[in-house]
């Protein structure tokens, strides 16, 4: 009986939670504002593995099933972040009910689920849906004459992660929002949104491509109007009520779709070029109307920028440039790949922090968050599907399911400004015909159907080893793509040789074999690694392997099942890496620092000269690029660790400018001097470059705890201000640590710590 009790108190806050979960814009059908309104699906649904095949056989997805017992599952969410799933590959069976308004008849309503990993099976009110294949893009189904309105309905997915390709982990479940959507029966289904910018004169021209469907049973006549506004100020740029170029008519035939061109031109006195310095956003509004009525209204922030490729070279608005990222895996030990967004923006800011700005961030089509935030912040990205590897069963002339992922991803994210390319699969046979003509066929079908843009690639690893042009897929890349550890120059060298007029970008790069778990060993040396690199000027970039460490199970991963190549741990600790990249990574090649006196006194007036190096001619340097509207950070911080400080504006530096000096005046504190910071900071605000004067030691930190075990000792302590790391010593010799913890192998009988502010 207390059993039974608790599970009726469980079940009871279950169904709380969901009608918390399920968020109405309206409950008049679809919101008159915007033609459509959303229920949220997200929140505790119920959950049961499936090894045995037996969902299918005993009907799982009957709306009349008990599934009282069943685990309670957060939805997004992976299974196996719990313990008791957390390497359970294979089926998992999702259901939950929710009420379908009575208002919502009579509209067009669909399930939306933003993705599912990776074999997906639905059902609603025990009517079967459909099935999706492919886990990190939208689907949806049209459940208008299944829903029961005003009442209860049961939706049943099937998941089945046993499908794994790459290196990362095959993360299970229902990873992204689930909704519930209603819209008129006439409504748009996407716009993609196509800016070029004219560089000569600064206009713009823009042309808007909108694809409008018709559920009717008879043909509709509609009318589209766009308006742009400023995505940061909300203001109304360029409006349809002033520029005929913005409105048009069509008619639509009965079940069918239009698409609907307009296209216009935007003055330079309205025209702010997207960077990632200056990443301006606009937004598109378009609306969609019937004798002047409001059908449905969608709204996508895009930039305005230029792409292009003039022989070796990669410009953006006009400007030649080199760039540098990282490579990052949508992996965490809490929150597996379901990408929530405080995850997402500090992994976003702290690679900006590092001199991230362009990459080919995963294997897979990105988070819309991700992407948002890129879009954001100033990040350049090339999209790329998960057809990967030697053995991958996709690698064949027009395969559908390849091109379905392709057609999948490229509409969801057109209008990304920070998308500048295409990736169609990651280190496949590329030196034989299948992989020739695979990749062939999918740039023919993204160019014809999907995207004439945008550069086409695919990630090789089989290009540094063709004998001639014509013997690797990357003869039809507008850009070449590698991957490559250990002999990036040598391979460099050779695929520039086979195709001298092309640019190469390093998809990845990285040392030859892994990186360390412990954030205090852990030091991937990029500087070493760029300089292979630098005097290159047809590498046009390149995109460290990895920024994060990330659960694998794949061949060579050590016992904790966490791949070490990134510069951050899975935790998301920086590494001692992590400063190297970003020293590498600065468009600041070398800082100096001088002072006008030698003795610091309290109250002495100090002159600071700081001497600014930027980077190299673009032929001779990577990164380089034009540092414009950056600044000067500095602070002076006080024995008790208070500062003060100031910014100065830089000049506009370019590659291979002399060096620039400046001055700061600034008064010995009376507390006396710890501590000098000086950052270069960004347009937008990231600190891509770091220098630290220290005038005193710190104090020495006090050990808190010393625990051993296992012939291992873990010291405890509390950091200090000033201290940049910490030696251990444990009779001799010193050992360094940089965190809070650190675990010391061969135990001595003596524990002491002492700073380090070298």
């Amino acid at each position: 009986m207390k059993m039974k009790h608790r599970l009726g108190i469980i079940e009871r806050a279950l169904r709380k939670a969901n009608r918390l979960f399920s968020l109405f814009e309206t409950l008049s059908g679809p919101s008159a504002t915007t033609g459509e309104s959303r229920m949220l699906l997200n929140g505790i649904w119920r959950f049961l593995t499936d090894p045995d095949h037996l969902g299918e056989i005993k009907a799982w997805y009957s709306a009349s099933l008990n599934d009282f017992a069943w685990e309670a599952l957060t939805v997004p969410g992976n299974w196996d972040t719990m313990n008791a799933y957390s390497s359970y590959r294979g089926k998992g069976w999702y259901r939950r009910t929710f009420e379908a308004p009575s208002d919502y008849l009579g509209y067009t309503v669909c399930i939306r689920f933003d993705a599912v990993y990776h074999h997906t099976k639905v059902w609603l009110n025990g009517t079967y849906l459909g099935e999706h294949s492919g886990g990190y893009t939208p689907f949806e189904f049209d459940v208008s004459a299944l829903l029961n309105y005003g009442s209860t309905n049961t939706i049943t997915v099937m998941a089945d992660n046993s499908y794994q390709v790459g290196a990362w982990w095959p993360w299970g479940g229902i990873i992204r929002d689930v909704h519930l959507i209603v819209n008129h029966k006439v409504r748009i289904q996407w716009q993609k949104v196509t800016s070029t910018p004219d560089l000569i004169h600064g206009s713009a021209s823009i042309h808007i491509n909108v694809k409008v469907l018709n559920c009717f049973s008879r043909v509709k006549t509609i009318n589209v109007e766009c308006n742009l506004y400023d995505k940061a100020s909300g203001s109304l740029i360029w409006s349809s009520a002033n520029d005929k170029n913005l409105t048009a008519s069509a008619s639509v035939n009965a079940n069918s779709h239009v698409s609907v061109s307009l296209h216009t031109k935007l003055p330079a006195s309205k025209v702010k070029l997207w960077h990632f310095d200056f990443p301006h956003l606009y937004r598109m509004e378009t609306s969609l109307l019937e004798n002047t009525v409001l059908k449905h209204q969608v709204s996508n922030p895009f930039g305005i920028r230029k792409i292009e490729l003039s022989g070796t070279q990669f410009r953006l608005n006009g400007e030649p440039v080199r760039l540098v990222g990282f490579n990052r895996v949508p992996s965490n030990r809490v929150t597996g790949n379901t990408e929530p967004k405080y995850l997402v923006k500090a992994d976003i800011d702290s690679m900006k922090n590092a001199g991230a700005n362009m990459a080919r961030i995963h294997h897979v089509p990105n988070d819309s968050d991700l992407l948002d935030y890129i879009d954001e912040k100033g990040m350049l990205n090339i999209g790329e599907i998960p057809v990967w590897g030697k053995e991958d069963i996709h690698v064949t002339k027009d395969n559908p399911e390849a091109r379905q992922w392709l057609k999948e991803m490229i509409e969801r994210d057109y209008n990304h400004p920070s998308i500048v390319g295409w990736s169609v699969a990651n280190e496949i046979p590329g030196d034989t015909a299948a992989g020739q003509k695979y990749v062939k066929s999918m740039f023919d079908y993204i160019r014809t159907f999907l995207d004439s843009s945008r550069i086409l690639t695919y990630a090789s690893n089989t290009a540094a080893q063709a004998g001639s042009p014509i013997g690797d897929a990357a003869q039809y890349c507008d850009i070449i793509s590698l991957n490559s550890y250990g002999n990036q120059a040598e391979n460099a060298i050779h695929v520039h040789r086979l195709w001298p007029d092309k640019p190469i970008f390093f998809t990845e790069y990285g040392p030859s074999g892994f990186n360390n778990e412990d954030p205090n060993i852990g030091n991937v040396q990029v500087d070493s690694l760029l300089n292979l690199l630098r005097d290159k000027e047809y590498i046009v970039g390149a995109s460290l392997w990895t920024w994060n460490d990330y659960r694998s199970d794949y061949a060579g991963t050590p016992a904790s099942e966490n791949r070490p190549w990134g510069v951050v741990t899975v935790w998301r600790q920086r590494k001692r890496g992590y400063e190297n990249a970003r020293k590498a990574n600065s468009p600041v090649k070398a800082m100096r620092i001088s002072h006008s006196v030698i003795t610091f006194r309290t109250g002495t007036r100090v002159k600071t000269a700081v001497t600014v190096n930027p980077k190299g001619m673009i032929a001779a340097d990577l990164p380089s690029y034009t540092m414009k509207g950056y600044k000067l950070k500095w602070q002076i911080y006080d024995n008790h660790y208070k500062s003060e400080g100031g910014i100065i504006d830089l000049p506009q530096l370019y590659p291979g400018n002399s060096p620039w000096t400046g001055y700061l005046l600034w008064t010995v504190p009376m507390e006396g001097v710890l501590q000098q910071k000086i950052t270069i900071v960004t347009p937008t605000n990231y600190e891509v470059y770091e220098k630290n004067d220290y005038f005193n030691v710190p104090a020495a930190p006090t050990i808190q705890e010393v625990l051993v075990a296992s012939g291992t000792v873990r010291i405890i302590f509390h950091k200090v201000n000033g201290a940049s790391a910490y030696n251990v010593k444990y009779g001799m010799p010193y050992r360094s640590a940089k965190d809070f913890m650190w675990d010391i192998p061969a135990i001595a009988r003596i524990y002491t710590i002492r700073s380090n502010t070298a």
